[in-house]
């Protein structure tokens, strides 16, 4: 595919942090040697896309606007910048966007995508396209905990709202890497069908008894590091059962409400630590032979067809139907990933 610089392209563009989101038409400039133009197939939607846009997601924000959000997707790699083997043009990739570096962020939702090789997943086949848009987050993030758990001496986590996406995908890494995982839902209907992914303990937090019942677990167990992203008295009543010295990473806040219920007790007496858990932090701790061996582990499975990352897909929409796209993934959160298709 042949594009030229001047030719004109959409993206959605935000003028500023909290602001409207708007359709403005862009216009293609010269690639810089180090780099590679995308066309962008599938952008996806996050609940991180939502803090971003309010300018709080990451510990920095991006200084320049107007910019184009969306901070994970999937593309075809349609010209190279001069330092750029030619062979990868024609490739299929996986794209992620740095949110930590001052500037002029431009994300995935728009038509093509200016970026460096080291924020591609490059597949050597042709791989589904709304499969690897979520090729990035989610499964770096498992692998994430998978690596913090190893390195923590042990082989057990524990994880709230485990029946997320997020939740399955971390389920089967951990059942094909011999990690066991303790888990937590609402609602019953979800505690079978984890378990048909391979998860060891699912408890129900709406049954009556299923306090005692985690707890009895945990200290069977000895579970010290669990993983927490719901927010609110959750994150309390959670950290309450864990055992002595147990370690509380909280890498989200799905109820958007202050941490609440912690017993200060827990940290004093009985030794227990709360700490944040970030992907982009974890994955610049890493050395390269870790790196690498993530990276391929997460790019065979796609190549081989896995189902241990795939992410269910409820609905695509094209590029100007993202406040429809925005309003129904806030009421259906549960059923699934949504897709932005910029050139459909």
């Amino acid at each position: 595919m042949e594009v030229s610089t001047g030719e004109i392209y959409k993206a959605i563009e935000l003028e500023k942090f909290r602001g409207p989101l708007l359709i403005k038409e862009k216009q293609l400039r010269d690639l810089a040697e180090d780099e590679v133009l995308i066309k962008v197939i599938c952008g996806t939607i996050h609940p991180a896309d939502f803090s971003f846009v309010k300018g709080t997601y990451g510990s920095n924000k991006p200084d320049l606007l107007p910019l184009v959000p969306g901070l994970e997707g999937s593309g075809l790699i349609i010209k190279v910048g001069s330092k750029i083997d030619s062979n990868m043009i024609g490739k299929r990739c996986s794209i992620f966007t740095d949110v930590t570096k001052p500037g002029q962020f431009q994300g995935l939702w728009a038509q093509y995508h200016y970026t460096k090789l080291e924020n591609l997943l490059i597949f050597n086949t042709e791989v589904d396209y709304e499969k690897i848009c979520y090729a990035f987050g989610n499964p770096f993030t498992a692998c994430g905990f998978v690596d913090t758990v190893r390195k923590s001496n042990t082989n057990v986590l524990g994880l709230n709202a485990a029946s997320s996406a997020f939740g399955r995908i971390l389920i089967r890494l951990c059942h094909k890497l011999g990690i066991k995982t303790v888990n937590i839902v609402r609602r019953q209907e979800h505690v079978e069908n984890l378990k048909s992914l391979g998860a060891d303990y699912v408890f129900n937090s709406s049954d009556p008894n299923w306090e005692k019942e985690f707890q009895s677990v945990c200290k069977e167990l000895n579970l010290k590091i669990f993983f927490e992203c719901v927010g609110g008295n959750s994150t309390g009543t959670v950290l309450k059962l864990l055992p002595p010295g147990s370690t509380m990473y909280h890498f989200g806040n799905l109820e958007l409400k202050r941490l609440g219920n912690i017993d200060t007790s827990d940290f004093i007496f009985h030794k227990k630590v709360f700490k944040g858990w970030w992907c982009n932090v974890w994955m610049r701790s890493l050395n390269e032979e870790e790196h690498k061996y993530w990276t391929n582990l997460i790019v065979k499975e796609f190549e081989n067809n896995s189902e241990i990352f795939e992410t269910t897909i409820s609905k695509c929409f094209n590029l100007g139907e993202y406040n429809k796209a925005f309003e129904y993934y806030l009421g259906h959160m549960s059923e699934g990933k949504l897709i932005l298709k910029p050139n459909a």
